[in-house]
């Protein structure tokens, strides 16, 4: 693979991963607002909704790191010289990093999901609670 064909194969990487960056934000921003649109009688409990919202702001923080981190590092790939020496091995690491720390973000916002769900259907439904949360 030549190096324009590998640089592009790292962009569209760069566009998935920031597409889902995105979307894990997103979803954390829903998960607040769904908590605050609960009804009085199907309160969430105070040790959930902080938890939730704990797990949801570390969500956005780490989007928000990771959005910074890749405009350092791809303003480097395009603005510096010494970057076209820089293997693909090592802008791939770079993607791999934050794939990892998508799939992480995107993991606990799926269980904050379930644990406010969890709270949701309690009225209606037998739902695990404590440590089943998450399983």
């Amino acid at each position: 693979m030549n190096a324009m064909a590998q640089r592009d194969v790292i962009d569209r990487a760069l566009v998935t991963l920031t597409t889902r960056a995105k979307c894990a934000q997103e979803a954390a921003a829903r998960i607040d607002a769904k908590l605050l649109e609960l009804p009085s009688h199907m309160a969430v409990s105070q040790e959930i909704f902080e938890l939730v919202s704990l797990m949801t702001a570390h969500v956005s923080e780490a989007m928000t790191n990771l959005d910074a981190s890749f405009d350092y590092t791809w303003g480097i790939f395009e603005f510096n010289a010494s970057a076209a020496s820089m293997p693909s091995a090592s802008r791939i690491a770079v993607l791999a990093f934050a794939e990892q720390k998508i799939e992480a973000c995107e993991s606990m916002v799926k269980k904050a999901l379930k644990m406010v769900d969890g709270e949701m259907d309690v009225w209606g439904n037998a739902i695990p609670h404590g440590a089943n949360w998450g399983k």
